[in-house]
């Protein structure tokens, strides 16, 4: 992970003595929403 974080653009932490939290949760929830959207419609 550390190695992921160093080649991304920005500031993503490497620190192993807290937690980061890395995942865009609003493009999950986009997502989801689309996909159970798209089961659902005829």
């Amino acid at each position: 992970m550390k190695r992921i974080a160093k080649t991304k653009p920005g500031e993503l932490g490497t620190d192993v003595s807290r937690d980061y939290v890395y995942t865009e949760w609003d493009g999950v929830r986009r997502f989801t929403e689309d996909f159970l959207a798209e089961l659902v419609s005829p």
